[in-house]
């Protein structure tokens, strides 16, 4: 039983519903510094456990602007993500939309 969860635990997650030319969009609330830094880093880490083939483009909150960053590494966008940003960083401060 417990090589069965193991290797659950290490599967790639299915795409769901994400074309072709479709992204990730995550946009920040304005927040303090601190928090913000914290959030991309936590970010960083899920989105590294959950790999797959959709592009990720982060809007960083600049001053009264926000500006795009696209990442290198594509992302499995489904609701195992979706569950691990809302676990990881709760609610507020980053809102991902599939584009």
């Amino acid at each position: 039983m417990h090589d069965r969860l193991a290797a659950e635990d290490a599967a790639v997650t299915a795409p769901l519903e994400a074309s072709v030319g479709q992204q990730v969009h995550v946009r920040f609330a304005r927040a303090p510094q601190d928090s913000l830094l914290q959030a991309l880093q936590t970010l960083r880490d899920v989105l590294r456990e959950h790999p797959g083939d959709t592009p990720v483009v982060l809007h960083i909150p600049a001053g009264a602007e926000e500006r795009p960053m696209q990442l290198r590494a594509g992302v499995a966008y489904d609701t195992e993500l979706l569950a691990a940003v809302r676990r990881r960083l709760g609610g507020g401060i980053a809102e991902l939309r599939l584009v």
